[in-house]
């Protein structure tokens, strides 16, 4: 479910053109609007349903890629997994970013805004290590929200599913030719959590037994 289109999630079409704002005052706009129809009358032009595209696939093949991404710690080989205590916080953070994009209730508008909206702010969450990837899907996220564009400017008459240039195709290639470049392995972010939780609590549990150790040698 996390990985499908925000649009086919909907179904709706999300990205139709503007409509164009009428010159005036707004009592007149208001007067005019009154007089031309009722004001609560749908509009009559029939619209066109729903569909899937190919699009929507190009989409979801981008969700499933910004999920291993921010769900996993990038981590270089030979070189030692251990990590601090004090990365406890910035593992939350990448949790706090990742749950933005990919909310437990499907329901909730926080993923849809953050594909149209806010995904450059959300990468913020995420170390500096990720910013290369994050730029080039921010890139990849442009081009669909643009190639959307272009098949709804139309609505609500038509849709043009001939309004894609194969430069979009040719992007995602080389997205995930660089991707694939990176010297990274990955590791599971909830994973990687527990692990510091756990020695956080250890090590608690061992300064609580030092400190008792220090106050019976005083008795």
């Amino acid at each position: 479910m996390h990985f499908m289109s925000i649009e086919v999630s909907a179904q709706l079409f999300l990205f139709p053109p503007d409509e164009p704002s009428e010159p005036g005052d707004f009592d007149a706009r208001l007067a005019r609007q009154i007089e031309q129809k009722n004001p609560i009358t749908e509009d009559p032009r029939p619209g066109v349903p729903f569909i899937h595209t190919h699009l929507h696939d190009l989409e979801s093949l981008w969700w499933v890629a910004v999920w291993i991404v921010f769900y996993n710690e990038f981590r270089i080989p030979q070189q030692p997994n251990e990590a601090a205590v004090s990365d406890l916080k910035d593992v939350e953070r990448q949790l706090a970013a990742a749950r933005t994009l990919f909310p437990p209730i499907m329901e909730s508008t926080r993923r849809r805004d953050g594909f149209q909206l806010r995904f450059h702010k959300i990468c913020e969450g995420l170390p500096s290590s990720k910013a290369t990837v994050c730029t080039s899907f921010d890139l990849l996220r442009r081009d669909l929200i643009q190639g959307h564009r272009n098949v709804q400017a139309m609505l609500p008459h038509s849709i043009d599913l001939d309004a894609i240039d194969d430069h979009i195709y040719n992007n995602f290639g080389r997205a995930f030719q660089l991707l694939q470049a990176l010297k990274f392995t990955l590791a599971f972010i909830p994973d990687f959590y527990a692990e510091l939780r756990g020695k956080l609590k250890r090590l608690r549990a061992e300064s609580a037994n030092d400190i008792g150790v220090v106050a019976q040698k005083r008795r």
